[in-house]
């Protein structure tokens, strides 16, 4: 798989071997992006905001998507209503 956060063309098992290869303390920001970003590869972690299964993270794709469609037709709704 690609890692699309650090650059085109960059795959898990690079990805893996530099965080192995380089010595980088559990409280810095590499490693706390490391972490977040582990959904990407398969990993388990607290990656995706916990979701650990497929259905999971489709639904934390998709419900802004869907709020952003709501927010609209309400809005149109909402202009409708009061002309």
């Amino acid at each position: 798989r690609l890692v699309p956060v650090f650059g085109a063309n960059i795959t898990c098992w690079q990805m893996q071997e530099f965080y192995e290869s380089v010595d980088i303390d559990k409280n810095s920001q590499n490693c706390a992006l490391a972490q977040k970003m582990n959904f990407i590869c398969g990993c388990d972690g607290t990656g995706y905001a916990g979701a650990n299964t497929e259905a999971k993270q489709a639904v934390l794709a998709w419900l802004p998507r869907m709020m952003a469609i709501l927010s609209i037709f309400v809005c149109f709704l909402v202009d409708y209503r009061f002309r």
